[in-house]
């Protein structure tokens, strides 16, 4: 049986050599764009700066320079006055360190790494002072009218939560974390007052601290805040990866709550001037469909007390 064969070729579709002649001016516009901006940029990394900049020397004091061209290759090695005006560092370096203290742990590439680098020892040293600045203001400071009374609550409730530092966490040990007070063991290396604190520490440092507040009263009529050490982050810490009940969860804070209904000083404002410090997040005391965490957050009694987290839930 024959075949019959058509020999008419096939016919590129009509829209397809149209939208071909769209893309080159298309593509024409696009390399158009894309030259102003490249070009837009050189101009602005080779233009001249007018006036005078300010320059670190070897010295580590600032040297003036005018009519200087700022290039990519020298912009951060160039420093202005206003810029370190800017960020409260002085011009020449402190006579107090020398350049072997100063460059311990980092030595700067460039002269911008160099400067960035004495802004930041400045801020330090700032910072290691601030202790020393509060006790001096501590001896004019009147604790009228501000008392602080600390709980003496049963050991279950703070620091027997700490014996099993080494088993809290899988894969962390945190019995380093409770050296200091809370704060840590020593990072000796950067001078005196650094430690290797944990982000879930807060409690015994907030603790520790009340206890030698010096407008910490000992009779409950003189208090104006009551501070509750009930170290409720490491309760809920050491179920997080354990298989447990909700029950065995919320017991601790339920106790602590129950233990302060018995107290005069909680029934008589509802515990409106009560303190919390935990010391996680608030998502972890606001269990809902999840197993995870407690909900002592949730608990009626704790809808008046001021919460001191380490952040906060958005919506409450």
């Amino acid at each position: 049986m024959a075949t019959l064969v058509s020999k008419r070729k096939p016919t590129t579709p009509k829209k397809t050599e149209d939208s071909k002649i769209l893309y080159i001016p298309l593509t024409i516009s696009l390399f158009f764009v894309l030259y102003l901006l490249f070009s837009s940029s050189i101009i602005i990394c080779s233009r001249k700066v007018k006036g005078s900049s300010s320059v670190l020397n070897k010295d580590g004091e600032m040297d003036s320079q005018k009519n200087d061209t700022l290039t990519g290759e020298t912009a951060g090695d160039k420093v202005s006055s206003e810029v370190a005006k800017r960020y409260g560092v002085n011009h020449k370096s402190s006579k107090n360190e020398s350049e072997e203290e100063q460059y311990k742990y980092i030595k700067p590439k460039s002269k911008g790494e160099e400067y960035a680098l004495k802004a930041v020892i400045k801020y330090l040293h700032v910072q290691r002072s601030w202790i020393s600045t509060r006790a001096k203001s501590k001896k004019s400071r009147s604790c009228e009218g501000k008392g602080v009374y600390v709980y003496d609550l049963p050991s279950k409730f703070n620091r027997d939560l700490l014996v099993d530092c080494v088993d809290m966490v899988p894969w962390t040990n945190m019995c380093k974390f409770f050296k200091n007070e809370g704060f840590g063991e020593a990072i000796k290396n950067l001078g005196h007052g650094w430690f290797r604190t944990h982000q879930y520490a807060l409690e015994p440092i907030l603790h520790s601290r009340f206890l030698k507040h010096p407008c910490r009263v000992y009779k409950e009529s003189q208090a104006k805040i009551f501070y509750v050490p009930f170290y409720g982050g490491f309760d809920v810490l050491r179920w997080h990866f354990k298989n447990v009940s909700d029950d065995v969860k919320d017991r601790l804070g339920i106790e602590v709550l129950k233990w302060l209904r018995s107290k005069k000083s909680w029934n008589s404002n509802a515990g409106k001037d009560h303190v919390f410090v935990l010391g996680k997040i608030s998502w972890d005391f606001r269990r809902s469909k999840l197993p995870w965490g407690s909900r002592f957050l949730e608990l009626q009694e704790m809808q008046k007390p001021t919460k001191l987290l380490i952040e906060k839930h958005p919506w409450e």
